[in-house]
């Protein structure tokens, strides 16, 4: 077992926010890194400390290890940073500042002494994910990044330089992300839909994006920027299949938008007015009656456009 591979075993073994269920053999571990049975069992106490939720109690026993030997160094570095978030975004929705900030330190810290060795340890064993610069955008979009660590990375931009730098690692949650920070202008960007297109259209390809909670909502604003032709060169029946992918997601504007094309017959699809009927029923549900009316004259003005069904 190399150096990577032990601390990469020490960080899963300690992640029990993801929940992974990765075995990692006591032996292997002291047999690697040559440490004495005391240290060892520190080690697996922070572990058992940190699945109970004991984070006080977790908390000195992995600083213990950050200036130790570098197996360990570094590991408890993210779980530092793992053991803060938690108490910083706790199950209630409650967001505490201080720990955020504390958790971006030490993800921060563990980050760089991983560029410095040469390697960053990932939540799932693997070295290409991305997940450490990805949590520090997370952090910073929550407001913990701090300007003092991060110089000369400008705060306005602290979320948009870590997910860039997550993104060329090709995690598909932080291509997501600038995908909508492009969209919207966030963050003191510029507003830019087609480069917001292109992180879009990226993060769907990738295998780990497909299993996230954002698929549907991607799903939709790619095909709002199909839609609208200014940002896209692809035909509107294009749109149709990330349509369906975001209404099987539950997103009610997907469900009336298809309950229009289903309707009238549009972007290629057959007529079928049972299955519009549902579509627009469900919708209405949860959407607003403006909403209603600005979807029916999008579709409207894309018709009247010129734009025919096979486009």
């Amino acid at each position: 077992m190399s150096m990577k591979q032990v601390i990469i075993a020490l960080i899963v073994s300690l992640f029990p926010a993801m929940m992974l269920a990765v075995p990692v053999q006591a032996e292997a571990i002291s047999s690697q890194s040559e440490q004495p049975v005391e240290v060892e069992e520190r080690w697996n106490l922070a572990t058992k400390n940190m699945l109970e939720k004991k984070y006080a109690e977790a908390i000195p026993i992995l600083h213990e290890y950050v200036e130790g030997d570098i197996v360990y160094s570094m590991a408890a570095k993210v779980k530092l940073g793992e053991v803060y978030f938690a108490q910083g975004l706790n199950e209630n929705g409650i967001i505490k500042a201080d720990k955020l900030k504390q958790s971006y330190k030490w993800n921060r810290d563990a980050y760089t002494q991983g560029m410095a060795l040469g390697f960053l340890p990932q939540e799932d064993g693997s070295l290409e994910n991305g997940f450490l610069p990805h949590r520090l955008g997370y952090l910073c979009e929550l407001g913990a990044g701090n300007e003092q660590i991060d110089s000369p990375i400008d705060s306005s931009t602290c979320a948009v330089h870590w997910y860039k730098l997550a993104a060329e690692e090709g995690r598909g949650l932080s291509m997501a992300r600038l995908g909508y920070i492009y969209s919207d202008g966030l963050y003191g960007t510029e507003r830019a839909p087609e480069l917001a297109y292109n992180y879009f259209r990226s993060a769907l390809v990738q295998p780990e994006f497909q299993e996230t909670e954002l698929l549907p909502e991607t799903s939709l604003a790619i095909a709002m920027l199909i839609i609208d032709s200014r940002w896209s060169a692809e035909p509107n029946k294009n749109a149709v299949p990330h349509l369906k992918v975001a209404a099987d997601g539950g997103i009610p504007y997907a469900k009336y938008i298809l309950g229009i094309l289903y309707e009238r017959g549009l972007f290629g699809v057959s007529k079928d007015p049972k299955q519009a009927a549902t579509l627009k029923a469900e919708a209405r549900l949860s959407l607003p009656s403006g909403a209603i009316t600005i979807l029916e004259r999008l579709i409207d003005t894309r018709t009247l456009s010129g734009e025919q069904n096979e486009k």
